[in-house]
């Protein structure tokens, strides 16, 4: 086998981990606002969905009042974790940053972090982690 070979089978398989990843719809109910890309979204129901652009998701106010769409890039968990669909936040003071969406326990979308959420780190501000459990 030659490395083209090799590197092709490569690249397809990290697609199809891309595509897994991002292949449903989960519901959740957030109890606390919280920012996506820079835009504060109140609490309430949300759906995310993958959009057809790939590498991007859009997350949805049950009623359509607001919506978001993200880019996100593959994460899979560094090791077997419990659990099942979730959107993990990072929280600094009173500000939630949604910082992942998990479709199962080992596969994911991390989000870039906003400006803001860089300016607390750099200036030595601790982030804790929050879970809110999703639904498919």
């Amino acid at each position: 086998m030659n490395i083209r070979t090799v590197a092709t089978f490569v690249i397809g398989l990290a697609a199809v981990g891309t595509v897994s990843a991002q292949s449903a719809t989960l519901r959740a109910s957030i109890p606390f606002n919280f920012v996506i890309n820079g835009k504060t979204l109140p609490a309430g129901d949300y759906t995310v969905r993958p959009n057809r652009a790939q590498g991007t998701l859009v997350v949805r106010a049950a009623d359509s009042s607001v919506g978001v769409l993200v880019t996100v890039l593959p994460t899979v968990a560094p090791f077997a974790r419990a659990g099942n669909a979730r959107l993990v936040f990072h929280v600094s003071g009173d500000r939630y940053f949604l910082e992942q969406i998990w479709e199962d326990a080992n596969n994911g979308s991390e989000l870039p972090k906003t400006r803001y959420e860089r300016e607390l780190a750099a200036h030595g501000n601790s982030f804790k982690e929050v879970v809110v459990a999703a639904i498919r």
